[in-house]
């Protein structure tokens, strides 16, 4: 999003984007380390960013678009081939 656009969307919130974003990292993190995968596979899924792609503005609503940046890796555990 244009700093200028987000600025002037920061200044008509009646809370700090910053924090917003950084509770919504938060419990995005906390969402992943609950779901159970199959013992097969060990991953791991981290979202190191959240930043607000773009802001949709309809007669009643402010919506923002997010895009979230991040690491995964992933391990498949096949046993033994015997």
């Amino acid at each position: 999003m244009k700093p200028v656009l987000l600025q002037q969307v920061e200044e008509r919130l009646s809370f700090p984007l910053d924090q917003e974003l950084i509770r919504a990292k938060d419990e995005a993190n906390k969402y992943i380390q609950q779901i159970k995968l199959p013992s097969e596979i060990d991953a791991n899924i981290e979202v190191k960013t959240i930043e607000v792609e773009k802001v949709v503005v309809t007669n009643n609503d402010i919506f923002l678009v997010l895009l979230a940046d991040g690491n995964m890796s992933a391990l498949l555990n096949l046993g033994s081939r015997e």
